[in-house]
């Protein structure tokens, strides 16, 4: 995979709504740079039970999973800090039989999955997840997905966050100019949603798309979204409450 243009980190160009659930795979490339996507059923995959899909079918992807298996199986380390509280639910599924449950209670909190994997140095990556959101929640800066460098919080990171601000969605990048582009659509609420990132990872050029249940929400350009020593991290779920003190949860299949 290494020498391929395109390294999705997930994937997901169809109906999202129709794809089983999975935070990652990778796509060949096929003809002129375009990225070729299987067409197989996905009615003749439901309920096959022929073994985990992150296993046979998205076996190459940087990053993959349902959360279906321990948290502490497919992430490479699990973060919980001050009022952050991170686990897997039954009650509140997309698919299968559990989904990520993340929530905090308190500022300055973060309950958040981690992946790491051998830097990414350029091309694009694609990220793809369920969200259920419940209502009435507010959300100051809630930061649900990283995707860069190693986070270290005593010092700037290096990459890209998605934040829900307000209701709406926003990328913010310390390394970019501007460092924060917003969405224009209230996010659902109560339901689960699509969410789809396509990332051109590139120090001038990069770009930013994000889609919501397949509709284009925020488009970004000329952003620097290459770290100086590539993109090796993914986190999902609360990766930071900001200086929200008001309680706050988040679903994710």
């Amino acid at each position: 995979w290494r020498a391929m243009k395109w390294l999705p980190l997930a994937l997901c160009l169809a109906a999202c709504s129709s794809e089983p659930y999975v935070i990652g795979r990778y796509v060949p490339v096929g003809d002129a740079g375009v990225p070729r996507f299987d067409a197989g059923s996905v009615e003749e995959d439901a309920g096959a039970d022929e073994g985990d899909e992150c296993e046979d079918d998205y076996a190459d992807a940087l990053v993959c999973s349902g959360f279906e298996a321990p948290l502490e199986d497919d992430w490479s380390e699990l973060v919980e800090t001050r009022r952050g509280s991170l686990g897997r639910s039954r009650d509140v599924v997309f698919d299968g039989e559990h989904a990520l449950h993340a929530e905090t209670e308190a500022s300055s909190s973060s309950a958040v999955v981690v992946a790491r994997f051998p830097a990414v140095e350029g091309g694009r990556v694609y990220m793809r997840a369920m969200l259920y959101i419940p209502s009435e929640l507010p959300t100051n800066i809630m930061n649900l997905f990283f995707l860069g460098d190693d986070a270290n919080m005593d010092a700037d990171f290096e990459g890209i966050d998605l934040n829900v601000v307000d209701g709406v969605l926003q990328v913010f990048a310390p390394q970019a100019d501007p460092t924060r582009s917003t969405g224009t659509h209230d996010l659902p609420r109560d339901g689960w949603f699509c969410l789809r990132m396509d990332v051109t990872l590139d120090h001038d050029a990069g770009t930013v798309d994000l889609y919501v249940d397949d509709e284009l929400d925020l488009a970004a350009v000329g952003l620097d979204t290459l770290p100086a020593r590539g993109t090796r991290q993914f986190r999902a779920g609360i990766d930071w409450s900001s200086e929200q003190e008001d309680y706050f949860e988040v679903f994710m299949d």
